[in-house]
C-alpha cells in the first residue's frame, strides 16, 4: 500500500494546536484579507487540511503511509503489512488518527520487482488491457512505463529504477466502489492479513489481463507462414484496439496457442507473475507468524495463469525466496532475485526441431548444434520444397 485519502474523524483543535505540524492559511495577497475556510500542512511526506463547510468543520489527509512511516525520508521500498501496523500506532501517537475513526476516500496497491526486461522492451511488450490503450508514464519528459485510465482507478507500470530495471505494478483506486467486495471502510479494516490478500489479488488479476507479448520469447522461425504473418500483426498495439472483444479472444488464443508449439523456455509475462506471487507472501507476512500467515496464499495460485508447458513449472521450487519451510529474510536481497531471473530466461537452442539441443557454448551467431545437424536441416527443406 502507499498513497492514501483519508477523512479523519477528529476534532479539528487537535490539529490546529499541535505546533509541530505548522497549519498555513490562505489569503488575498492585494487587500489582505485572510480565508478561514482552509487551514494546511505538510508533515513527513503527508499532506493535511482543515476545510469548513456548510454543516461541519472537515480533517482530510492525503499522502504516501511509507514515506510517513520513514519520517519523510523514501517511500521507495517494500512496504509490508508489518510496517503498516506500525504506522497505525504512529498515526495515533503524532496524528491523533485513530485506525477505526477514518473513512478511506482512496488507496494505492503496489508491488516492486526486479523486471527482467529494459524499460523500452517491457513498454513495447504491453499491447492492451480489457481492450483498451495506454497513454506514456513520464518522468521529466521521459518515458518510464504505461498507464491505463478508468474511471474508477489507474493501473499503471513503470520503472521506479532505470538500473536495477526496478519495475513498480500499481493501481491507484479512485473510488472505493471498485473494491467493495473487500469491505474496506477505514484503516482497521487494512490491519488483517486477508485485506491484503484481497488487494494484491486485483494487482495480480490485472497484470494477468493485459496483453504482453515479447517477442524474443518465440522462435518465429519455425513458424508457418500464416502463424508468422498473423503473429507479426499481433505485435502492432494500435491493432489490438481495432478488434472486436469477440476478435480479441480469439486473437489471445492464438498467442496462447502458438507459446505451447514454439516457447519451450518460462516466457516474461510468466516470470514477472512468479516474482508478483512471490513479492505478495513478502509483503503480507508479519515475521512473528511466518507459517500461518503464508497459507493464506494457499489458493493464491489459482489466479496465476501459467502454461502446463512451461519450464516454470519444473523449476518452481528452486525460484520460490519465500518458500513455508525456509520463512523469510528481514531484508530483501535484490541480487537473489535478479539472478533467479536471469536463470530461467530462455535458453538457446539447436533450429532443426528434432534436435533442438542448446546452444549454450556455442559461439552467438551459431544456430545449429554441429555440421551434421546444419546439413540434415537444408535436406528437409529441399525434400519439401520438391513435395510442394
Amino acid at each position: 500500500m502507499d498513497g492514501f485519502g483519508l477523512l479523519c474523524g477528529i476534532q479539528p483543535s487537535k490539529w490546529l494546536s499541535n505546533r509541530n505540524l505548522g497549519f498555513t492559511g490562505e489569503f488575498d495577497v492585494s487587500t489582505g484579507e485572510i480565508y478561514e475556510n482552509k487551514s494546511k500542512a505538510k508533515y513527513k511526506g503527508l499532506f493535511l487540511s482543515v476545510v469548513k463547510g456548510e454543516k461541519s468543520i472537515y480533517c482530510n489527509l492525503r499522502g504516501s503511509l511509507p514515506m510517513f512511516f520513514s519520517d519523510g525520508h523514501t517511500n521507495s521500498y517494500d512496504y509490508t503489512r508489518e510496517m503498516f501496523l506500525a504506522t497505525l500506532l504512529k498515526l495515533e501517537a503524532e496524528l491523533k488518527i485513530k485506525p477505526e475513526q477514518n473513512s478511506v476516500k482512496t488507496i494505492e496497491i503496489k508491488v516492486d520487482i526486479i523486471c527482467p526486461l529494459k524499460v523500452q522492451e517491457f513498454i513495447s511488450a504491453v499491447k492492451s488491457y480489457k481492450g483498451t490503450g495506454f497513454k506514456n508514464y513520464l518522468d521529466n519528459g521521459k518515458r518510464i512505463g504505461v498507464v491505463f485510465e478508468f474511471q474508477q482507478y489507474h493501473f499503471k507500470m513503470y520503472f521506479k529504477d532505470l538500473d536495477s530495471q526496478l519495475l513498480r505494478l500499481e493501481i491507484a483506486v479512485k473510488k472505493m466502489v471498485w473494491i467493495k467486495d473487500t469491505k474496506i471502510k477505514n484503516l482497521s479494516d487494512l490491519a488483517p492479513p486477508l485485506a491484503w490478500e484481497l488487494l494484491l489479488k486485483k494487482l495480480i488479476q490485472a497484470w494477468n489481463e493485459v496483453v504482453f507479448i515479447d517477442e524474443n520469447n518465440f522462435d518465429y522461425r519455425l513458424m508457418k507462414n500464416y502463424e508468422i504473418r498473423k503473429f507479426f500483426r499481433l505485435l502492432d498495439a494500435s491493432y489490438w484496439l481495432s478488434l472486436s472483444p469477440k476478435q480479441q479472444s480469439k486473437a489471445k488464443e492464438f498467442i496462447q496457442k502458438i507459446k505451447q508449439k514454439y516457447c519451450k523456455a518460462a516466457n516474461t509475462k510468466e516470470i514477472i507473475t512468479q516474482l508478483l506471487f512471490e513479492k505478495c507472501q513478502k509483503l503480507i507476512t508479519v515475521n512473528s507468524k511466518k507459517g500461518e500467515e503464508l497459507t493464506l496464499f494457499s489458493d493464491f495460485k489459482n489466479i496465476i495463469k501459467v502454461n502446463e508447458n512451461s519450464q516454470l513449472q519444473k523449476i518452481e521450487n528452486e525460484v520460490c525466496f519465500n518458500h513455508l519451510n525456509k520463512g523469510l529474510n528481514d531484508e530483501y536481497n535484490w541480487s537473489q532475485e535478479k539472478e533467479a531471473v536471469i536463470s530461467i530466461k530462455r535458453i538457446r537452442r539447436c533450429r532443426r526441431r528434432e534436435c533442438r539441443k542448446s546452444l549454450k557454448n556455442k559461439r552467438v551467431t551459431a544456430i545449429f548444434c554441429s555440421d551434421a545437424c546444419r546439413h540434415k536441416y537444408y535436406q528437409q527443406q529441399k525434400k519439401k520444397k520438391r513435395i510442394n
